[in-house]
């Protein structure tokens, strides 16, 4: 949640604002399987004025370089193709 905050407080929301992404990529050498299962249920998201002045949402991917597994919350299923290219 901390990421979350710290990400809203550089919005600026504002008539031309259409929308700001926060986004968090972990890369880590070992993580549990309970970890990668809980990050598909986080989600924050926020609109501005009912979405006149825009909205935010937050993007998560987790990245096990044991594995090679990667996991996402529903707004991060272009980073893990992405993380996966990378490492892959």
């Amino acid at each position: 949640a901390s990421v979350w905050n710290k990400g809203q407080s550089k919005v600026v929301p504002g008539p031309n604002h259409r929308n700001t992404d926060i986004t968090l990529v972990i890369i880590t050498e070992q993580t549990d399987s309970e970890v990668m299962e809980n990050v598909r249920k986080i989600h924050y998201s926020k609109s501005f004025r009912f979405g006149l002045h825009g909205w935010s949402n937050f993007r998560l991917v987790v990245y096990d370089l044991s594995t090679g597994e990667a996991a996402h919350n529903r707004l991060g299923s272009d980073l893990r193709k992405t993380i996966n290219n990378i490492f892959k």
